[in-house]
């Protein structure tokens, strides 16, 4: 995740409740912090993503 010298950088998101609700219970079943568990989808997400440039997102209310 984190490479030799690299720093974390603190980010806010919000989030629908029941998608909140859902990522407290997957992270508390598997004994890591909601934290965590994003960084994790992010990581993935963008090695998921790196040869695209442009993104396949659903349209959603902001």
């Amino acid at each position: 995740m984190l490479k030799d010298g690299q720093k974390m950088v603190r980010t806010s998101v919000i989030l629908p409740e029941d998608k909140r609700d859902h990522l407290e219970k997957l992270a508390k079943e598997n004994g890591f912090s909601v934290a965590l568990v994003i960084r994790c989808a992010i990581d993935e997400f963008i090695e998921n993503t790196k040869n695209n440039k442009k993104l396949k997102i659903k349209s959603v209310k902001e």
